[in-house]
C-alpha cells in the first residue's frame, strides 16, 4: 500500500575553513524529525480529512536521508515532546473510496503481452539475471527484464525479486500484470522467499506469496530464521498481516517456537515504535497457549510488595524503602549496607544480587563478599524467586533448587554472578550453571534488519557448524549460551538436543579458573552485533564440545575472541 513520508529539517550553513576564499558558504540540510502515513486504512478505505501526526526524532546517518520510508507508520506515543504535524487529506469523492479488490486487479492484468523473443534477447536476459544482485541495472536492461517477464517465470523463477525491482509500481497497469503473474508463479526456495520479505517489497500480495513459500519449513528450519522474521514485522504497514498469522500458527503448534517467539517480542517491548504491534502478538499467543502463559508469568510478572520477616518493611507512603538483613552475619563479616528490594522476580533478584556484589567487593575481600552473597541468597524470598524456573534459552531445561554453596562471582569489572542449579530433568544428578552479567562498558548497537542480508549471510556460512544462540529477556538483558570454563571459550549450537547435559563433571566452577572466565586475557570473547532477541554468528567449537553453563547478562554482549587454535578464515 502507498504511504506518505514527511520530514522536518533545518537548513544550516556549513562552517567555513580558515583559509577559504569563497564568499558564499555552503548550506546543508539537517534532519530533525520524520513521520509516515498510509493512504489507505486497514479496511482498504482511502483516508480523508484532518490528521495529526506526532513525529519521530531523526537519527543522522551516513547517507544523510531526510525521509524514512521504511520507518513505522504509527505516530510517536510521546506526544508531550514530539513535534506535531497536522495535515488535511482532501475529499476526492462524495462517497468512501476503496482500494480495488484483487479480482478486479487480476482481470486488468490478464491482457499483458506474451510474445516470442530472439535467441540474443534470451542470452541477454540470462546474463542480466545471473549478474550479482548488488549491481544496478540500466534502464534498457530493466525494460528488457520486464518485457520478458513470462520468460523469467518459466525459466528463472528464483529471479522473482529482480523482476519485482524493475516493476513500475506507480503505473497501475504494470502492477496489475505483475500481480496476475504472481498468482501462477511456482513456489520459491526458502532463501529466495526470504528476500521477498525485505523492505524493498512492501506490497502485501508479494509478502503473502513469500509466506506461502515459507510454510514448507520444518520447525527446526523455522527456528533458524525466527529472529529475522520477527525483525521483518517492523516493516509491516498493518497490524493484521500474513507474517504475524504465520508466526502465531507455528508458535501455537510448537511450544519451543512459541517460547522463543515470546521472548523475541518481549525483548523489544521498550521500543515505542513496535510496542503496540509486539504486545498484541504476545497477547494473542498467550490467549492461545494458556498453559505456557502461566510458566512465562513467573519470569516476567512482578509480584506484589510484601514485607519479609528477616527484612525491614517498606518506608514512606507504601513505597519500597531500603531493606536490611536482620539476622546475624557470620562472625568477623561486616553487614551489607542494604539488601536490594525483594518484590521483583528472577531477573530482578539476580540484578539486585549483582549490584550488591559490586558494592561489597569494593570494601571487603572476595571470600567475605562471597559469604555475604550466600547470606542474601538463603533468604526465603530470593530462594522462592530464583527456584523452579524454565530456562529462557531452552524451554526443555528446568532449573530446580539453587545450590547456594556453589554460587560465586567472577573477578572481572562487572562482577558477573555464577549461580548453580540442580537440574529437574529425569534421572539427572548434575547441576546447571547460570552466568548473570549486569551492565557493560560498551555502547549497545542495534541488531536485526532486512531479510535479504540474512539470505546472503546464510549462503556465506553454510559450511560452518551452527549459530551462536542468545535469548534476550528485555532491554539490555539476555541469555547467551556459552561453554563452561576449561573449554577454551566458544559457543554451542542451540538446536542440539544435548544443549544442557546433566552429569557430574565440570559443572561446578573450578577454583582459580571461573573467576577469570570472561576476562579478555583468557581469549573468551565474541563481538556480537549488539542487543537483540537472538544473536546468531558462526560457531567454531569442536563438534564434541558440550555447553556447561547458561549465561545471563544485562547490557551489550561481551567481545568473544576465539583461541588461536580454533580460529578460522572466512
Amino acid at each position: 500500500m502507498a504511504r506518505l513520508c514527511f520530514a522536518l529539517y533545518a537548513v544550516i550553513e556549513k562552517a567555513k575553513k580558515a583559509r577559504s576564499t569563497k564568499k558564499k558558504s555552503k548550506k546543508a540540510d539537517c534532519p530533525i524529525a520524520w513521520a509516515n502515513l498510509t493512504l489507505f486504512d486497514y479496511k482498504d478505505q482511502l483516508k480523508t480529512g484532518e490528521c495529526c501526526l506526532y513525529m519521530w526524532p531523526s537519527v543522522p546517518d551516513e547517507k544523510g536521508e531526510l525521509l524514512n520510508p521504511t520507518g513505522t507508520v504509527r505516530s510517536n506515543p510521546n506526544t508531550e515532546s514530539a513535534a506535531a504535524l497536522i495535515i488535511c487529506l482532501p475529499e476526492v469523492a462524495p462517497h468512501p473510496v476503496y482500494y480495488p479488490a484483487l479480482d478486479k486487479i487480476l482481470e486488468l492484468g490478464r491482457h499483458g503481452e506474451h510474445g516470442r523473443f530472439t535467441e540474443e534477447e534470451q542470452l541477454q536476459l540470462r546474463e542480466i539475471l545471473e549478474r550479482r544482485a548488488s549491481g544496478e541495472l540500466y534502464e534498457h536492461e530493466k525494460d528488457l527484464v520486464w518485457k520478458m517477464r513470462h520468460e523469467v517465470q518459466e525459466r528463472f523463477p528464483e529471479a522473482l525479486a529482480r523482476l519485482l525491482l524493475v516493476t513500475k509500481w506507480n503505473k497501475h497497469e504494470d502492477v496489475a500484470q505483475m500481480l496476475y503473474l504472481l498468482c501462477s508463479w511456482p513456489e520459491l526456495p526458502v532463501l529466495s522467499a526470504l528476500e521477498l520479505l525485505d523492505s524493498s517489497f512492501p506490497d502485501r500480495h508479494v509478502g503473502s506469496f513469500a509466506i506461502k513459500s515459507l510454510r514448507k519449513l520444518t520447525d527446526d528450519e523455522l527456528f533458524q530464521y525466527l529472529l529475522q522474521l520477527v525483525q521483518v514485522l517492523k516493516y509491516e504497514s498493518y497490524l493484521d498481516c500474513e507474517l504475524a498469522k504465520f508466526l502465531l500458527d507455528r508458535a501455537l503448534a510448537n511450544r519451543k517456537i512459541g517460547h522463543f517467539l515470546f521472548w523475541h517480542l518481549r525483548s523489544e517491548m521498550h521500543v515505542p515504535s513496535v510496542a503496540l504491534r509486539f504486545g498484541l502478538i504476545m497477547e494473542a499467543y498467550c490467549r492461545g497457549s494458556t498453559h505456557h502463559m502461566k510458566v512465562l508469568m513467573k519470569q516476567v510478572r512482578p509480584r506484589a510488595q510484601r514485607p519479609h520477616p528477616r527484612l525491614g518493611s517498606t518506608s514512606g507512603q507504601g513505597q519500597p524503602g531500603p531493606f536490611r538483613i536482620t539476622e546475624a552475619a557470620p562472625p568477623g563479616l561486616p553487614m551489607p549496607p542494604s539488601c536490594p528490594p525483594v518484590q521483583g522476580e528472577a531477573l530482578s533478584k539476580l540484578k539486585a544480587l549483582n549490584d550488591f556484589v559490586k558494592v561489597s567487593s569494593q570494601k571487603s575481600p572476595k571470600p567475605q563478599t562471597k559469604e555475604l552473597l550466600h547470606l542474601c541468597m538463603r533468604q526465603e524470598t530470593y530462594l522462592e524467586a530464583l527456584s523452579h524456573l524454565q530456562s529462557p534459552l531452552d524451554p526443555s531445561t528446568l532449573l530446580a533448587e539453587v545450590c547456594v554453596e556453589q554460587c560465586t562471582f567472577m573477578d572481572s569489572k562487572m562482577k558477573p554472578l555464577w549461580v548453580m542449579y540442580s537440574n529437574e530433568e529425569a534421572g539427572s544428578e548434575g547441576s546447571v550453571g547460570i552466568i548473570f552479567k549486569n551492565g557493560d562498558g560498551e555502547q549497545a548497537r542495534p541488531l536485526g534488519g532486512p531479510a535479504e542480508p540474512l539470505a546472503s549471510s546464510h549462503r556465506a556460512c553454510t559450511a560452518l557448524r551452527g549459530p551462536w544462540g542468545v535469548a534476550s529477556e528485555g532491554e539490555q538483558r539476555g541469555s547467551p549460551r556459552t561453554l563452561g570454563p576449561g573449554h577454551g571459550g566458544g559457543v554451542e549450537n542451540p538446536l542440539e538436543t544435548h544443549a544442557f547435559p546433566s552429569g557430574a563433571g565440570g559443572h561446578r566452577p573450578p577454583a582459580g579458573h571461573a573467576d577469570s572466565a570472561d576476562d579478555p586475557a583468557h581469549g573468551r570473547s565474541v563481538e556480537a552485533g549488539g542487543l537483540g532477541p537472538e544473536v546468531r554468528s558462526p560457531s567454531c567449537v569442536c563438534p564434541c564440545a558440550r555447553p556447561k553453563t547458561l549465561s545471563l547478562w544485562k547490557g551489550p554482549l561481551p567481545k568473544l575472541t576465539l583461541p588461536p587454535q580454533e580460529k578460522r578464515r572466512f
